[in-house]
């Protein structure tokens, strides 16, 4: 099978590994022609926004949530809508619906860039508590909640999308399913970050009349399902997993941004093409006018292990890769440089050069980079930290442990003693 998320080989240099995780950029294939949009797609996109993302359709709004046990499309109706609309430039228009609460002061604001010279729109809710007492319970956010296609549209829909990664030969493969009548088929990432498991980039098509794009903006654990009962229009939710909190008075948090895009024909394809041009134009990283070149690294572990570095082959490492006049950007030391005992994954938490195989710092290495041209780059992960560590050792009211509710698949998190940095302390975050 045609993998459907590649980049055409002409603009492949300005996106390599950076670009297509953040932008979704695996919908691969063949090369084809670029895709512009066509009047009737423009015409779809308009006429969907009319009718679920404007003040005068408050009960047809593409999300949801739960507030104090009660569902917003209750709760909606009766809140205080406002609308404001601005120009960001000749081809987006930003359209931003405030949802107030009169009752607690929960103000839900839904902030979306809508685009003028493509059928697509992305949005991000955002939750803040405007009053003086902690909100009631918001749960089950879904940053995208909305049917798709009509009730008299009997056809099955096929969803396309990309295996997420599992350090396998597999990782990012194409992957298609059929969606009938009665059928649920639910994806999330793994384990909290964004693209393992599933990658967050799908494409839904009915087989003779085009589709939509759907992406998920997140760095974190999301979720997503798209069901269908009887002939009903297609059920899509997405937002992020198992939500269940209060707001104290002041503080604001943001859902997923969704990114909807509507694409008309008989081949998917078009579809993912469309979908890449939108990105090329509107999402790649420019500078004066072009598209950023992001930087080649070079990191030495598929020949030194993570524990087995140390000054002198870095050094070493380093004067190969000027004598080759390599164009090498950056020289990447990655997991492993601090005080580890042979195993680097067990030692995270320390922030220390291993005095034995570096005793004078990491300073020479970075030196030496500089002088041969580079920049260096160094693999550290602030949030893990564990058992016997620094900051596990100087500072565990920081600390956050695993929970026994862990999937099983994330249980040895626990077995390990796994702890997060919590980031929501100021000290810790200080």
């Amino acid at each position: 099978m045609q993998n459907p998320f590649l980049v055409r080989p002409s603009v492949f240099k300005y996106f390599r590994s950076l670009i297509v995780l953040s932008l979704g950029i695996l919908f691969l294939f063949e090369p084809q022609a670029i895709a512009e949009p066509l009047a009737i797609e423009m015409e779809t996109a308009t006429q969907w926004l009319d009718q679920n993302l404007d003040s005068s359709s408050v009960a047809t709004l593409p999300f949801s949530f739960n507030y104090g046990g009660d569902s917003s499309t209750k709760l909606l109706p009766l809140w205080r809508v406002e609308q404001k609309t601005r120009a960001v430039d000749s081809q987006r228009e930003e359209r931003t619906l405030v949802l107030t609460d009169p009752r607690t002061g929960l103000v839900v604001r839904c902030v979306a860039t809508i685009y003028r010279d493509f059928p697509a729109v992305e949005w991000t809710l955002y939750f803040k508590n405007t009053g003086a007492m902690d909100t009631p319970i918001l749960s089950d956010i879904q940053a995208l909640h909305s049917g798709l296609g009509t009730a008299a549209d009997v056809r099955n829909y096929t969803l396309y999308y990309s295996e997420g990664s599992h350090a396998k030969i597999t990782d990012f493969q194409p992957l298609e399913k059929l969606i009938g009548s009665d059928d649920l088929i639910t994806l999330s990432s793994f384990g909290g970050r964004s693209s393992d498991g599933t990658l967050p980039f799908f494409n839904l098509a009915n087989p003779t009349d085009g589709g939509v794009v759907i992406a998920l903006g997140w760095t974190g654990q999301w979720a997503t399902s798209f069901s269908r009962t009887g002939n009903d229009p297609m059920k899509v939710q997405a937002g992020m997993e198992n939500t269940h909190f209060k707001l104290h008075p002041g503080e604001e948090v943001r859902s997923p941004a969704i990114l909807l895009m509507h694409w008309k024909g008989a081949d998917r394809r078009r579809g993912q093409n469309l979908f890449r041009e939108l990105l090329l134009r509107h999402y790649t990283p420019t500078a004066d006018g072009k598209p950023v070149d992001p930087p080649v690294a070079l990191s030495p572990h598929a020949v030194i292990g993570f524990e087995k570095t140390s000054e002198k082959n870095q050094l070493e490492g380093i004067r190969n890769v000027a004598a080759h006049k390599l164009a090498v950007d950056y020289w990447w030391i990655d997991a492993g440089w601090y005080a580890c005992d042979g195993n680097w994954a067990k030692y995270v938490g320390n922030f220390e050069p291993d005095p034995v195989r570096f005793p004078n710092g990491l300073k020479p290495i970075s030196d030496a980079a500089h002088q041969a041209g580079e920049k260096f780059l160094l693999w550290l992960e602030p949030e893990r930290v564990m058992p016997d560590t620094w900051l596990y050792k100087n500072h565990p009211e920081w600390l956050l442990k695993p929970s026994a509710e862990m999937p099983e698949s994330l249980k040895y998190q626990i077995n390990d003693g796994f702890h997060l940095l919590d980031l929501g302390n100021p000290e810790a975050l200080a």
